[in-house]
Formats: C-alpha cells, structure tokens, sequence
C-alpha cells in the first residue's frame, strides 16, 4: 500500500481535497467558512514540531502525513466555500425589490415545445428605484411568440420582471432539480414573455460564445444536408455533444442496449481527433521549428474541440490528459497514465469543486480507472491465435473493465443495468469510431460539390445501421434489469466492496480481499433490513400534479394508484409524478382504479362514489369543477381530507360545510383569505400519509 501511494503521489493531494469538498457541501452546506480555522491550527502544529528535537523520526514523519492530510483537507472546504458565487454581496439574490434586471446571453438557446431556453449572466438589477451592479447566473425561459424572434447569444437584454428562486422537488425521491442548478451556481430562473425584454447592446467576444456560434453552424451544415429526424438527432450528440433533441424513446433505446455512453462525446472522440491531427500534422516533424509548432497547434485543435462540444466533464478529463501526453512528449519526459489521469482530475476540482457530483464526472473518471487498472489483467485470462477472435476479446475485456468501474454508479442513478452490454461493445465501440471518421470526414469535405454527396450518404447510412443494432438490442427479451434500487448505504459500500476486490485482484492481497468479502456481508445484511421494511410498508401519498389528483396507496410491493383518466393515458406525467417513488418503494405490482367511476378495491379496502373517496377508516373528498359547498346542506360533514383539484372556488367561500379534521389539502390560489391547517400541494409538493 506504502509503495502505492509513492508511486501516485497525488492520491495523497486528491483523497483529502475531495473529502473536504464532500464534508464542506453536504454538512456545512457552503455557510461556514472552515478552511481558514483548520489553516491556522496546522500552523500551530507545525510550529509546535519545529521545537520538538526529541521527536522520533517515525512519529515526526506521521505527524507530518497528518499535518499534510489536513491541510488538504482543509484546502478542499475553502475552495468549495470560495466556489459558491450567492456569498458575493453582488449576488442578484440579495436583492429582493428587483422589478427589473440586465442579462448577458453567452449561451446558444435550447427549445421546447413552447419555450426558448438559455443561461445568463446578471449584471445589474432595478431594485429600490436605482440601478445597482450585480452578478450571477440565471436561467432564463422565452416564451415562444409567431410575431417575435427571440434573442441572440452575445446580446445584452434589458428584463422586465424578478427572478424566481428555483423550486424543490415536489414529489418524494424525484429529481432534485434545485441542487443540480445549486452545484452549478444557478441560484433562479425568470420566465419572459415577448413583450417583457429588449436588445440594448452586445457582450463582446468569448471563447465560449465563438465556439459556441460554430457549433451552431456546423449543426445546421448537418440540416442542410438533408440529416432529419433520428439521424440528425443522434449525429449531432456523437459529433458536437449535442443531445437537445434527442427524444425520450432514442434515449431509453440507447440506455437499455448498453449504448448511452456513444451520445456523449467522451475520450475516445477527443483520441480520434488527436490521431487525426497528429496524421495531418505529420509534415511538421521535418521542419526545424516543427518540434515546437505541432505540438501548439495540436493543443489548439484539442481544446476548440472540447470547447464546441461544450466542455462536458470526460472531454476536460480527455482533453487533459492528452494535453498532458503532448507536453511529455515535446519534453520528452516518461509518463504515468495513472498520474496523467489524477493531474487532470486535480486541475479540474481545483478550478470547479462542485464539478465532483457531476455525473459526467464519475462516470468518465470510473470508467477511465477501470480500464487501465483492470483491462490488461482481464485480457490476459485468455490467449486467442485467431487475430480477429483477440480483436473481439479486447474489446470485451474493454467493455467489460469499463462496466465494472461504472455499475454502481450507473445502477444508482438510473437504476437499472444493461444484460447484453457486451454484445452491444462489441458491435458498438468499434462502429461509434468509423462514425466519427466518416463525421469528420462530412465536415470537412462538406462544401464540395458531389464529395459532400458522398460522405453526407455515409454518414447517415453509418447513423441509421447504429440506431437498429441498439433498437435490435434493446428489444431483446430480459435486455436490461430495471427497478434496481440502493440507499446511500448500500451504494457506499458497493463502491467500497468494487475498489477492495478490484485491489485484491490486481495485487493478490489477501487483507483487500477479506475486507471486500466482509463488506459484501454487511451489504448483504443491509438489502435485508432494506426488505423487511419493503415488504411491511403500508402508506398512502397524494402526489404533487398539475393536472389531476394523483393518489397512491402502498402495501408491500403492491400499489393502488388512484387518477382519473387523462392522467392514466399520458406517460410522460406517470413518469414524472410517480416513477421515481416507485422504483425507491420497489413496487412490483400497480392497479388502477379511475376517480371519476363508481369502483371499489377489497384488496387495499378502497371504495369510491365520486365525489367520496374511502382509503381504510380515512375519508377523502376531491373536489373537481362542480362546488361541492353549500349553504342548503344543513350539518356540516366530518372528513379527513379535502383535495382541490381546481384553481378556482367558485362556491361560497364563507360555508362550513366541509370540516377539516387532519390536513386539508388544497392547491395554491384556492382561497384569496388565508387558511389555517392547509398543506398546497403545487408549493409545498406530495403528502405523505402514514
């Protein structure tokens, strides 16, 4: 382990700066400054020791390993609090009477079905009757308007309205959108209409904003070749790392083949544009100056790349390292890949710390480890005479690394594993990089008449057999294992159980090995305690959904979800208001039963007769667009929940008619007057009934 370490000396940088940002973000939430406190009791220390003569050299030498570990340590808290751009008075937050602000639009504009959007900078906001200065990014949705284009990137507009802060998640275990944005330091969002903003200027040149303007371009050069649909939609993610119009099924195609990592432009894009160069560049070794002048140009080329593709976390890590290769091998220095990639790693936290819990970050970082660590050892098990039949092992041995750096992260978020994810590399990996040939070879040669022809027929013929070996693949019976769920815990020590067993193999290291079985014990014992309470959990929740009533009643494994018919009809809203609830509760079985009929259900003792609905000894009245209150009905009638599902009451406000005996659940701008013992589902999200 000692040797280990002294052959990658950064770990020791890396392990605690990251354990820092970790303790910083999750428990200090980036409002207690603790770096300067952890700074000044290292230097106490250190002054401390430099009088201590009679220290033994063993101790002296731990305690500076610990005085080193801490000062790390405490590097990585400081970076992470300094990271956090809402501490600076200039923040647009800190100015609660905005009526008015000034935007700087460095970013091209994603669309929706009715919105254009984009992220800006603040940089001054109308509060208090003045104009003061201000910073801060913001997201910004245009409504569409026939009438009205919208805004350019590189334009300064002048904003009618305040900043909204970004919401919580309404509904339990769904996407935290509002820590996403926080980790990017997007603290709000202003919806603006076609009347609300005007150009006054523009913002000047960026790097970002001109690779961004050439994107576009190249994007259209794919359109105007007559590219449509699916193909333009997938060429455009593997070649420029744009994956705005990709859509949901291209998504879940890709993802349960094993094949999503081909839409995001990753290292092996960022190595095929550095071999590329560097065949092209060839000339120059054979001029005096040539030594110097590739190597410029090549880091050039690299670096507009990952800044068009839209310096996603693994084209930084790529981009980097082959940085890092090009400068060891104009210097003509000996390279480790294991310290290229902790370099790179190192240089990207310390520039954005919160760049850790990106997951384009893991997922490359993982991968990339896995690979080099374990691949050449994979490989090695078997020897293959056949040339072709040891192509194919490689790349299953690749494949096979690459899965087993990622599985737990990948099982985490998106909570399945893909079955056939080697059939599909062994198809996939070598054919994503004849499409990143052909795609280079179509911007290139694209304004040549007849070539263009040529190289526009195969590059969509290439996109076209890609897309029916993932449909083929992913409509395999069993093709991925879907519903997999992990607590933080489990998901912890799974990693844990990875890195231990990946050591004990790699170093035959009998304590590693103990260790990774012993851990997988205690996962063991941990999915248990996890299914006991699974199979004994008995509760009802009322979802947070803008278009009906959604309800849910859980026993064990199985649900009732309770709606009315459109909801039912529309997956895109069963996704997105419940899914994620029930992959966390593991539901294996859901009935439906229809709001608006006369049904009853025995099994989980629910009985409706619109407008009643009976769960158990609990009483519930949804309330839809006839008003159920009153004044003619004399007494009035105990129940434990009342569920609005309009905006508007149109009754008399001023009845009893309904008594709230627990929780009256009504949505917001129900009531002009305010309400004792209400809960808003659209503000304050789902409600839990135990």
């Amino acid at each position: 382990m000692q040797y280990f370490f002294r052959q990658h000396p950064l770990l020791k940088i890396l392990v605690p700066l990251i354990l820092g940002i970790l303790i910083q973000r999750f428990y200090f939430d980036n409002q207690f400054n603790t770096g300067y406190t952890i700074f000044f009791l290292l230097l106490i220390i250190f002054v401390f020791l430099s009088y201590q003569n009679k220290i033994h050299p063993l101790k002296a030498q731990n305690m500076g390993m610990i005085c080193s570990f801490l000062l790390f340590f405490a590097t990585g808290l400081q970076i992470t609090y300094l990271n956090n751009h809402q501490l600076s008075r200039e923040h647009y937050t800190h100015f609660p009477e905005t009526d008015s602000f000034i935007a700087e639009l460095n970013h091209n504009f994603g669309e929706t079905n009715k919105t254009y959007k984009t992220t800006a900078r603040v940089a001054a906001v109308h509060s208090g009757s003045v104009w003061q200065q201000a910073d801060g990014k913001i997201i910004l949705y245009f409504l569409k308007d026939s009438l009205k284009l919208p805004p350019q990137a590189g334009t300064q507009l002048l904003i009618l309205g305040k900043p909204d802060s970004i919401p919580p998640p309404l509904n339990p275990y769904s996407f935290d959108y509002q820590s996403y944005l926080k980790d990017q330091n997007i603290f709000g969002r202003a919806l603006v209409k076609s009347n609300a903003w005007v150009k006054i200027g523009e913002t000047g040149f960026s790097l970002k904003l001109w690779a961004g303007k050439l994107r576009q371009k190249m994007l259209q050069i794919l359109k105007n070749h007559g590219l449509d649909g699916d193909e333009y939609a997938v060429s455009a993610a593997i070649l420029l790392g744009f994956d705005d119009d990709l859509d949901e099924e291209t998504r879940a195609q890709f993802s349960g083949s094993g094949a999503m990592h081909i839409l995001c432009v990753s290292g092996l894009h960022v190595g095929i544009i550095y071999l590329v160069s560097l065949w092209m560049l060839g000339f120059l070794k054979r001029l005096k100056a040539g030594r110097f002048v590739r190597p410029v140009i090549l880091l050039c080329i690299i670096w507009a790349y990952a800044l068009i593709t839209g310096l996603s976390p693994s084209v930084m890590r790529a981009s980097l390292m082959i940085s890092f290769i090009i400068l060891g091998d104009t210097m003509k220095r000996h390279r480790s890949v294991y310290n290229s990639v902790m370099a790179s790693a190192l240089v990207l936290i310390v520039y954005n710390p919160l760049i850790i819990f990106k997951l384009g970050f893991q997922l490359s970082y993982a991968a990339v480890i896995a690979i080099i660590s374990l691949q050449k050892p994979i490989y090695n098990w078997f020897y293959c005479k056949n040339n072709i039949v040891d192509k194919i092992w490689e790349i299953c041995s690749v494949s096979i690394a690459a899965q087993i750096g990622t599985f737990p992260i990948a099982i985490f978020y998106f909570h399945q594993f893909p079955v056939y994810f080697l059939i599909t590399n062994i198809l996939i990996i070598p054919f994503s990089g004849f499409i990143i040939y052909a795609g280079i070879l179509f911007l290139l040669t694209s304004w040549i008449p007849y070539v263009s022809v040529v190289t526009t027929w195969l590059l969509t013929f290439m996109i076209k057999a890609l897309n029916q070996i993932t449909s083929l693949i992913s409509n395999l019976p069993g093709a991925s294992l879907e519903g997999i769920s992990l607590s933080p815990m489990q998901y912890a020590v799974l990693v844990a159980v990875v890195i231990l067993s990946s050591f004990a193999f790699l170093h035959k290291n009998r304590k590693a090995f103990v260790a990774a079985l012993s851990l997988l014990l205690i996962l063991g014992i941990l999915e248990i305690k996890e299914e006991y309470w699974i199979q004994h959990q008995d509760e009802s929740i009322l979802f947070s959904n803008r278009k009906s009533a959604v309800i849910e009643i859980v026993k064990g494994k199985n649900a009732l979800l309770i709606a009315d018919s459109a909801f039912f009809k529309d997956p895109k809203a069963f996704d997105y208001t419940i899914e994620a609830y029930n992959i966390k509760k593991r539901i294996r079985s859901i009935k439906t039963l229809d709001l608006n009929t006369m049904s009853q259900s025995e099994d989980f003792g629910v009985k409706s007769d619109p407008p009643f609905l009976q769960i158990g000894d609990q009483l519930f009245v949804v309330q839809g667009r006839k008003a159920l209150f009153k004044d003619s009905l004399q007494n009035p009638l105990p129940v434990d929940h009342l569920l609005i599902t309009d905006y508007q009451y149109k009754g008399n406000k001023n009845t009893n008619y309904f008594v709230a005996e627990k929780t009256l659940s009504l949505r917001q701008n129900f009531l002009k007057e305010p309400l004792s013992n209400v809960h808003f589902l659209d503000r304050d999200g789902a409600l839990q009934i135990q």
